[in-house]
């Protein structure tokens, strides 16, 4: 017997439970402590470098003054700049807490892949391949639904408000449009607003991230910004992987139409060398 779409949803929500349930326990559990390790020594480095050029004298009224001391100063800051830019922070980013490891197996699942946060551990890297391989095609069937059931309630608000239908494959593609218009320009108005990022920058995070390319370079720092993209990536990418696949069908149609087109031009074109023959 054929489910319901209902049930299919409540399925789906089921095994994204069950995933991120499992993938905290074992990542938590294989990456935590690992990850304090690494910010540990970090500090460690961090602290045997400043110890090289420091002079404790600096404090004193009479040496405070010194261009050496303000520039002791304008080193550290330069050098604990350095080293959280380039991904060896001294601070806890909790990248393997709870929410940072939900995070995780969003953009894990998703495809998207940042490259923020990666399992340092042999096991974490082991489970990496198994978690990845179980919650990709979990989150697809997932992101497919989500894109049905946002499709489903515009057509609904549609006909409820403009009286109009859009049962036709056309509609259906403008409905998907102004869906991903929304999403984009929707989401940049909220990250612009949760993070320190201009209006420009994040819509430009909205796409990278709904096109699941990823780069990396801007990435959520709060919780709240963290557990708002969780929800952003899983209703957002089914819409903007649908309007893709329409796409890639429109480059084949024309692929197809244009190789057509080729063969009868050569074939008149061979046609017309005999006849003058």
């Amino acid at each position: 017997m054929a489910s319901t779409f209902g049930q299919q949803l409540c399925w789906s929500g089921l095994l994204l439970i069950a995933f991120y349930s499992v993938g905290c326990v074992v990542f938590v559990h294989l990456e935590r402590e690992a990850e304090l390790q690494v910010y540990a020594n970090n500090r460690k480095l961090y602290e045997d470098m400043t110890t090289l050029y420091s002079f404790d004298h600096c404090k004193d009224p009479s040496f405070e003054k010194l261009s050496f001391c303000r520039g002791q100063a304008e080193f550290s800051k330069s050098l604990k700049d350095f080293f959280n830019q380039h991904r060896n922070s001294l601070e806890d980013l909790r990248q393997w807490t709870v929410l940072g490891t939900m995070f995780f197996l969003t953009h894990l699942a998703t495809t998207i892949g940042y490259g923020n946060s990666h399992p340092q551990t042999p096991m974490g890297q082991f489970a990496t391949i198994i978690f990845g391989l179980v919650g990709i095609p979990i989150m697809g069937y997932a992101l497919a639904l989500v894109a049905r059931c946002h499709l489903r309630a515009t057509a609904f608000l549609f006909e409820k408000v403009f009286q109009r239908s859009i049962s036709s494959l056309r509609s259906q593609i403008l409905v998907l449009w102004c869906l991903l218009l929304v999403f984009l320009l929707g989401g940049a108005v909220v990250y612009s607003i949760l993070e320190p990022w201009s209006y420009l920058e994040s819509l430009y995070f909205c796409f990278v991230t709904l096109s699941t390319v990823g780069f990396g370079d801007f990435l959520p720092s709060s919780a709240a910004s963290k557990v708002f993209s969780m929800f952003y990536m899983i209703s957002g990418l089914g819409v903007c992987a649908s309007i893709i696949a329409v796409l890639t069908g429109f480059v084949a149609e024309g692929h197809e139409s244009m190789d057509i087109f080729l063969s009868q031009k050569i074939k008149e074109c061979g046609d017309c060398c005999e006849s003058r023959g």
